[in-house]
């Protein structure tokens, strides 16, 4: 089932890069969506509106935001996606560009939690670092 896993996952990113539309037959009604520990106003986002509030959030906060899915990481049960997310600061008007790694936990085919995290951090808590 894992390689099946990293195939619903990949799918997702592709139709999100082509439609800009989130695929939610792929995505559990009872979702969590993790922001970056590290982050100043970290926090759980739940179900599907709270995925479209932390899409929106981040959204609120560049202009022309987007991010690279350019790696899969097949862990059973768990993907590890390594993306690249881009954008400019809406108000500053500073460009940025950082490596993430979004963790995603499925379960009967759809993502029931995504963490986002370094990219380190999503290898060792996915059991892919010894």
């Amino acid at each position: 089932m894992s390689q099946e896993n990293v195939e619903i996952v990949r799918r997702g990113y592709e139709h999100l890069r082509r439609t800009g539309e989130l695929l939610w037959e792929l995505i559990d009604q009872e979702i969590s969506v993790h922001d970056p520990p590290i982050g100043p106003d970290s926090r759980v986002w739940h179900g599907h509106d709270g995925l479209r509030a932390a899409f929106a959030n981040v959204e609120q906060s560049f202009d022309d935001y987007g991010f690279e899915a350019e790696e899969f990481h097949d862990a059973g049960n768990e993907v590890v996606v390594f993306v690249r997310l881009h954008g400019r600061g809406r108000e500053s008007g500073i460009e940025v560009e950082a490596p993430v790694a979004h963790l995603w936990t499925l379960r009967d085919g759809k993502g029931v939690r995504i963490r986002v995290l370094d990219r380190e951090t999503a290898l060792e808590a996915a059991g892919l670092r010894e």
